[in-house]
């Protein structure tokens, strides 16, 4: 029996269609991604898709066999798994950055006043 169906990957207006079976993995689908999309490997992201008016995000190798199975037991043969993006990573470090930089710029301001008025 071939719990196998094809998840339509959709992202920033493309999509790439990936044969997800029960021997299927995260980091298989991601490189797959990654191929297609290099951009994605900048940048946090989910994969989700709807089932029963609600969203499911696919974090695990079970996840993906889950819907393996479910989409069999529901003859569905194409399931649309959104790619959504969370936080860039870069931007994500730009920002730490400036946090750390500001807190920096705070403290020497604070010495640098601090030791006029104490030293004169």
């Amino acid at each position: 029996m071939d719990h196998k169906v094809i998840g339509v990957f959709c992202y920033n207006g493309g999509s790439i269609s990936i044969r997800i079976g029960l021997d299927s993995s995260i980091n298989g689908v991601v490189q797959e991604l990654h191929v297609k999309w290099l951009d994605l490997g900048l940048k946090c992201y989910n994969m989700c898709f709807n089932r029963d008016e609600k969203d499911n995000m696919i974090e695990s190798d079970g996840e993906l066999h889950s819907l393996a199975c479910y989409c069999f037991a529901k003859k569905i043969a194409i399931v649309e798994i959104k790619v959504v993006v969370c936080v860039t990573s870069l931007i994500t470090l730009m920002v730490l950055f400036l946090q750390v930089f500001q807190l920096v710029v705070v403290v020497w301001w604070l010495f640098v006043n601090l030791s006029s008025l104490i030293f004169g």
